[in-house]
């Protein structure tokens, strides 16, 4: 794991119907969540790393939430003999 973002990586919101972002060159992205929701479902999803499917807490009263997520790369098998 390197802990760097990912550039390119599709962040899709599950509140009151899909809402999709790609997070920028640093691995940021950003969402105007207006949500009666107190829960909201995040998939991620990065080209050689493995999906990202979480249930993220977003307070009522919280105008921002910065969460940091982890991807895990995908472990390629050597198929060739």
């Amino acid at each position: 794991m390197t802990n760097t973002g990912i550039q390119g990586a599709q962040i899709t919101l599950d509140t009151e119907g899909f809402t999709s972002r790609t997070t920028d060159a640093e691995g940021n992205f950003f969402f105007p969540v207006q949500s009666l929701e107190d829960i909201i479902r995040v998939y991620i999803q990065a080209n050689g790393y493995r999906k990202y499917d979480i249930h993220v807490t977003f307070p009522r009263d919280t105008q921002e939430l910065i969460r940091n997520f982890k991807l895990s790369p995908v472990t390629q098998t050597n198929t060739s003999q």
